[in-house]
């Protein structure tokens, strides 16, 4: 799926007349449309539900900025008619889904559509399944290949400011008409988190850029959360005491012409020797890194003095409960939804 077949699909279905450009959020006659991250909280082969900045506080790349205080209005006068709660796709005449007053994911997050000092948050349900373009739609946003808002409405009062050596128009009152999915934004941040993974199909996996890392297919007990998990692994595990000791004439005399002994609590792996013993023997001066040997446990000791350097334990990682991505995230959380 990409999103040229999108654009494709609502070009064959557009009336011959092109959309009217006043329909559009209009300050100077041209398109404001606010490309915005957001997340999906559900998707599966029928449904995506997605909440993020709609309508984000800040100037966008056609030089408008939409105050809040006229957000609030437009927003509850767009929520009063639940039938005309409209999401698009592409800014066309197609609607793919419907703007919800809240969903709730399966760790009880609660996210609400909602107007605060950051911007306009929207959340809702793209569920259009019965028509080719919603189902591409929903498959675009699973893939990625959709992750941006856009809104349209109409600028009814605005005024020209300048701050700093940068001038925009400040859009104080407006009326909203519609909410937008649409393709990467000229805002680089407007990409939007998957929150879970579950139930796609083999197809819609191998729909990704890159191979999927799907599930086991095995299920042992109730659902397990991440953040549950991970708490539990935030301080540091002593492994082993004394894992490198040094042994021999120092230790025993204080003085050796022979060998540096150091003895390693572990078996002899050659493989994983290689790494290990380079980094140690680089914490030595160069002049003595012949004279070092290396003893591995293999008899329980050590048998005569010793002086222990380093115990081997495991540190939490400075990047511990950061996701790193080996496989395009598409996602699914369980939710219920409040459309009051």
């Amino acid at each position: 799926m990409s999103v040229e077949s999108v654009i494709d699909l609502i070009d064959s279905i557009r009336a011959v007349e092109e959309l009217d450009e006043d329909y559009f959020l209009d300050v100077s006659s041209a398109d404001i449309s606010i490309p915005e991250p957001f997340v999906i909280l559900k998707a599966d082969t029928d449904v995506v539900v997605i909440a993020g900045y709609a309508s984000p506080y800040v100037v966008d790349t056609e030089n408008h900025r939409i105050e809040p205080r006229a957000l609030q209005p437009a927003l509850e006068k767009f929520m009063a008619n639940k039938s005309y709660r409209n999401v698009m796709i592409l800014h066309s005449n197609v609607q793919v889904g419907r703007v919800v007053d809240s969903a709730t994911d399966s760790r009880n997050e609660v996210y609400t559509t909602h107007v605060d000092d950051k911007g306009l948050f929207a959340v809702a349900t793209i569920d259009r399944s019965d028509l080719e373009i919603g189902r591409k739609t929903i498959e675009g946003i699973r893939a990625g290949k959709l992750e941006s808002w856009s809104i349209g409405g109409r600028a009814l009062a605005s005024k020209y400011l300048c701050e700093g050596k940068k001038c925009f128009y400040d859009v104080t009152e407006l009326e909203l008409y519609e909410l937008t999915i649409c393709e990467k934004g000229k805002n680089p941040l407007a990409k939007f988190e998957i929150l879970k993974a579950d139930n796609l199909s083999y197809d819609a996996l191998m729909a990704q850029d890159t191979a999927p890392v799907g599930p086991s297919g095995k299920e042992v007990g109730d659902s397990i959360q991440l953040d549950d998990v991970l708490k539990s692994f935030t301080k540091p595990i002593m492994v082993l005491k004394e894992f490198i000791s040094l042994v021999g004439g120092l230790p025993s005399r204080g003085v050796t012409k022979g060998d540096i002994d150091l003895l390693i609590k572990k078996e002899r792996e050659e493989m994983m020797d290689i790494p290990f013993q380079f980094r140690v023997i680089r914490a030595i001066a160069p002049k003595l890194w012949d004279r070092v040997s290396w003893n591995y446990d293999n008899f329980h000791g050590p048998f005569t003095n010793y002086t222990p350097l380093y115990d081997l334990w495991l540190v939490p990682s400075e990047r511990s409960g950061e996701i790193i991505r080996m496989a395009e995230d598409t996602g699914s959380t369980i939710y219920e939804e409040t459309d009051g």
